[in-house]
């Protein structure tokens, strides 16, 4: 498709449009982090909960990574017990309620964390928003939130997990 010829004459060629830039979107950050996580030696999902957990900066419930990764529980339970004998978390049972097991990035997770945002610097959907202003980089940010955030308003069934 190229830049500015082709204008959608109604709305269900715009969605179209819309779904077909989703899907290309989608396909290429898909594509760049997994090559980050390959060259981590990790799977997406591993990379995402170090992530997920370094963000959060502290302990976090089992439960919150499945929801936060759009993930069951039971994935999550494979992808944490995997990861801890790579020594990247540490699990602990939770003192106020001991059905909660709790996860923690650590030291070495932080490091392969930090690894992956050197290769993320290095890729190339970092190297394309990083050629454009601040300006450009912020309305698609304000757009691609209002439009989550009508996804999430308008269809909560669908989008409980993002």
């Amino acid at each position: 498709m190229e830049k500015d010829n082709y204008k959608p004459k109604n709305k269900l060629q715009q969605m179209g449009e819309i779904l077909y830039l989703c899907h290309t979107i989608n396909k290429s950050l898909e594509a760049n982090i997994s090559s980050i996580a390959r060259s981590c030696n990790l799977t997406g999902p591993q990379l995402h909960i170090l992530w997920l957990l370094d963000m959060a900066g502290e302990k976090v419930s089992m439960s919150y990574l499945a929801e936060a990764g759009s993930w069951h529980l039971s994935t999550v339970l494979d992808l944490i017990k995997r990861m801890e004998s790579k020594k990247l978390v540490v699990r602990s049972i939770n003192q106020n309620d001991l059905r909660i097991t709790n996860v923690e990035i650590t030291n070495e997770g932080r490091k392969l964390r930090r690894k992956s945002l050197d290769h993320f610097k290095k890729s190339q959907i970092f190297q394309l928003i990083d050629e454009k202003d601040s300006e450009w980089t912020e309305r698609l940010v304000s757009c691609l939130k209002e439009f989550c955030f009508l996804l999430k308003e308008n269809y909560p069934e669908t989008t409980e997990k993002i």
